[in-house]
């Protein structure tokens, strides 16, 4: 008999099934592993090893329960005919379970019985939809009965919705495969013969989501869809790597499902294009042609012999595959006790151990040596290394020449100086075709509030024009994006050599151009650009809270013109700080006043750039960067203070940057305005600037419009391009009337 916990998930289960006229493919998950994970048990959370015993035992026999309500099956006889799910999952494995014991826990909750409450109207894209879900709610969650959790608030990293692998999929595949199909319009049986042969790789698969929408995506272009015929051939050339078997086995299933073979697929076995595996690790380099072996325990990283596992695509001279799709971890490769902290935790640990920890460090300090080492990321392993970017290049890599790659990547791979090697390999060496931006509102992911771009790369040649969307809040329909074509020559005249990308339209180019001609920040002999002197890690026991020592500024203080001085609560000894920092010139800034902004300032903001003068010896935290006014012309500092501040450079910051950072050198390379070299004919502007910049700075905000206009002639800019900007930022129409009566003053 079931206990009282199972029997309310029973009457749950009744109850969707009566009140639910249509049950999505996230409830339906929602639904299953909750009924599991309650039939499992799952009475003590702080002993990982059971814990993790009953959430796989449950995650297995959600996915056997679904899987035979696909295929029309009894799940106790799929579990013990054909067991298409037998492995345990990644974290399981690393924690010791054992596999014996999650399969007997399994078959109990199936025996035990779930109640059918799945509509008719549900297709076998629908259930993969769910499967993909159950497996990943049930490798990272356990979730108790009286939490009210949905499947959107528990996934995020950790799955793909359906619709971003179908765009992403019909983005990268559609047009070669409608060129081909238009081709060999009078010759259907090359164009089918052609598409038999067509080769797809997800090197990061999971469940197998863009494998199911690449079959999707050619399934279009034949005239039976996914009943043709040559459907469990193209199949078999869908090629998928992940570091999760048990993952793989959903991929396995899902493709036998859509190519109708379930029926002849073999007992506990995953077919041979989908192997375990990390995609970035080999020890011989991926083509044997280095000794990489730069890591305690090569078993731990699980390398992958790609040559080995695939040499009917990667073997011979005209070797690599013809699509690769993918939605890569967004991992960064640094050691982070707070990272380490959240990741043990979704596992189901309840307490962190910090020599765990310590092994943690040291085995991904191996690992980002190891990429560094490694001949194959010669653009990606840079000083901050990101698993995206890795597997952007290691992609690239397994492309045949004229391949094509479509991945959805943090959109800081457009515009991040950390990125520009990478970014100027797809463009310099290959063809960037299309890029879709969309902003964080635009939530492509569950709980995930990243900016995300989505791409497509042709390999070989090199970028004339990219196609850049406008930010998107929604997955549009493929055909229906009007997307704006960048030059790559004006984006390296007007933006220089890190070329970043971004929408720019013909009046963006003309601002850009104009504002070419004056001097970067840097260049300028009379002013520094520095971070905030005090590291607020490094330097945590200089801070106190004695009053009668200099007060600690924190980014979190500074508002745009003004600095909020009134909750400042934390003091640094000068004293202490210069003999810490004596070798540092940012200890003598202290003495005089600087202008400083936020490091940390987000993307949805209008006014990213926001400066506040800081008094003499008042210390800067390194989540300010600031800049050090060293002239002896009269109001220099407020000019520089108005200037930061406006509407004008507030644009063209945001125009290129792809995170919520302000870094030190996105301000040194902004062109400005030089006040010392200026002419007579811009004293007038001038003056208006440092006069606005001085009574904002005493809370008078009532010459802003003024401040704006001024700033716009002095770089050479009409009302014409002033009303083109203050709508690029969203300025209402009172603002922009303001601005625009006083250019023309």
């Amino acid at each position: 008999m079931p206990d009282l916990t199972h029997t309310f998930v029973l009457k749950r289960g009744v109850a969707l099934l009566n009140t639910e006229t249509r049950l999505s493919p996230a409830q339906l998950a929602l639904f299953a592993i909750r009924h599991t994970q309650s039939a499992a048990m799952i009475d003590n959370l702080s002993d990982v090893l059971a814990l993790r015993t009953g959430m796989d035992a449950a995650r297995i026999a959600a996915l056997t329960w679904l899987a035979g309500q696909a295929v029309g099956s009894d799940p106790v006889d799929l579990f013990d005919k054909t067991r298409p799910f037998s492995h345990l999952s990644y974290h399981a494995e690393r924690v010791g379970v054992s596999r014996d014991a999650v399969l007997g826990r399994a078959r109990h909750i199936l025996e035990l019985g779930i109640p059918p409450c799945v509509p008719h109207s549900f297709s076998g894209l629908d259930f993969l939809d769910s499967m993909s879900q159950v497996h990943s709610i049930g490798s990272h969650f356990f979730l108790p009965l009286d939490r009210k959790a949905s499947s959107r608030h528990l996934l995020g990293m950790y799955y793909t919705p359906w619709p971003v692998a179908r765009y992403i999929a019909e983005l990268t595949l559609g047009p070669p495969l409608d060129a081909l199909k238009r081709q060999y319009a009078g010759d259907t049986e090359e164009f089918r013969r052609l598409v038999k042969s067509v080769s797809v790789l997800d090197p990061a698969c999971g469940p197998g989501v863009f494998l199911f929408a690449s079959l999707c995506a050619i399934a279009h272009r034949l005239e039976a869809g996914l009943q043709d015929s040559l459907i469990p051939s193209v199949a078999e050339n869908l090629y998928g790597v992940d570091i999760d078997t048990s993952a793989l086995e959903i991929a396995d299933f899902g493709l036998s499902l859509l190519a109708g073979t379930v029926a002849e697929r073999p007992s506990r076995s995953i077919r041979r294009s989908l192997k375990t595996g990390d995609a970035l690790v080999s020890m011989s380099g991926s083509c044997r042609t280095g000794d990489h072996i730069s890591i305690s325990d090569p078993e731990k990283p699980r390398p992958f012999d790609w040559l080995a596992a695939f040499p009917e695509v990667l073997a011979g001279s005209d070797r690599g595959f013809d699509f690769v799709v993918m939605n890569p971890p967004f991992d960064r490769i640094r050691p982070n006790l707070l990272e380490y902290m959240r990741e043990r935790l979704s596992y189901g640990e309840r307490s962190i151990r910090l020599d765990a920890f310590e092994a943690a460090r040291q085995r991904m300090r191996e690992r980002a040596a190891y990429f560094r080492q490694c001949t194959d990321y010669e653009f990606s392993a840079t000083s901050t290394i990101d698993s995206h970017r890795l597997f952007v290049e290691r992609a690239l890599s397994f492309l045949r020449d004229g391949g094509r790659l479509g991945a959805v990547v943090p959109s800081t791979i457009l515009g991040d100086r950390s990125a520009r090697l990478l970014r100027s390999h797809l463009i310099e060496s290959n063809r960037l075709e299309t890029v879709d931006i969309f902003p964080e509102g635009a939530r492509l992911f569950p709980r995930v509030t990243q900016s995300v771009a989505i791409l497509t790369v042709t390999k070989g040649g090199s970028t004339e024009t990219a196609s850049v969307s406008p930010p998107l809040m929604a997955l549009p329909a493929v055909t229906d994006i009007q997307r704006i074509p960048v030059s790559i020559a004006e984006v390296r005249s007007v933006l220089g050599h890190d070329l970043p990308i971004c929408p720019l339209s013909h009046q963006d180019l003309r601002v850009l151009r104009v504002m070419q001609s004056f001097p970067a920040l840097d260049a300028l002999p009379w002013l520094t650009v520095r971070r905030g002197e005090l590291d607020l890690t490094l330097d945590r026991t200089l801070i106190t809270t004695d009053r009668t020592l200099c007060p600690l500024v924190r980014g979190a203080r500074i508002r745009r013109f003004t600095l909020d001085v009134d909750y400042m609560s934390e003091f640094v000894s000068l004293e202490r700080l210069a003999t810490v920092r004596r070798k540092s010139s940012r200890t003598h800034h202290v003495l005089s006043t600087r202008l400083a902004c936020q490091q940390v300032s987000n993307r949805a903001q209008r006014w990213r750039l926001k400066f506040a003068p800081v008094p003499p010896r008042h210390v800067l935290a390194n989540s300010c960067n600031y800049v050090y006014v060293d002239a002896a012309l009269p109001g220099l500092e407020y000019f520089m203070l108005g200037l930061l501040n406006s509407t004008l450079l507030n644009w063209r910051f945001s125009l290129t940057s792809t995170n919520n950072h302000v870094s030190n050198h996105e301000l040194k390379t902004m062109r400005v305005f030089d006040a010392m070299t200026a002419g007579r004919d811009t004293d007038g502007w001038i003056r208006l600037v440092i006069r606005a910049a001085e009574r904002a700075s005493s809370g008078r905000f009532d010459s802003l419009a003024e401040l704006d206009a001024a700033v716009f002639r002095l770089h050479g800019l009409d009302a014409t391009d002033a009303r083109y900007i203050l709508h690029s930022v969203g300025a209402d129409e009172y603002e922009t009337e303001q601005v625009i009566v006083n250019t023309r003053s």
